[in-house]
């Protein structure tokens, strides 16, 4: 007799390498520039916005949580190492933020 799989694979696979029990992945990273004319571009007074779709799952494969998380950057901005260790790290500190809403328990609303 076989051991009952409790988790999904991929998630299975990566819990017994990493022992990581929550997942996010990210199924679509968008970079775009923000500017209502061509006016505002040329003249450096754009933004780009990093924007990261996401799922957040649980050791069981189940959905805790899933969203977009955008962060605006200036369009002049070009240092890699800048832009990802502060804009990323705000668009990551977003979605750690809303994995803790959604695993938070609701009050009980008596009637």
């Amino acid at each position: 007799m076989t051991g009952v799989q409790t988790c999904a694979l991929p998630i299975c696979t990566l819990n017994k390498r990493y022992g990581a029990e929550v997942f996010v992945f990210i199924s679509q990273l968008d970079i775009k520039v923000q500017a209502d004319t061509p006016e505002q571009y040329s003249s450096g007074n754009a933004w780009r916005s990093v924007g990261i779709h996401y799922t957040i799952y649980d050791l069981k494969g189940n959905p805790v949580s899933a969203g977009l998380a955008v962060k605006n950057f200036p369009a002049g901005l070009n240092n890699p190492n800048t832009i990802v260790n502060t804009y990323f790290a705000e668009a990551a500190q977003a979605i750690f933020d809303d994995y803790i809403i959604a695993i938070t328990p609701k009050p009980e609303i008596k009637h």
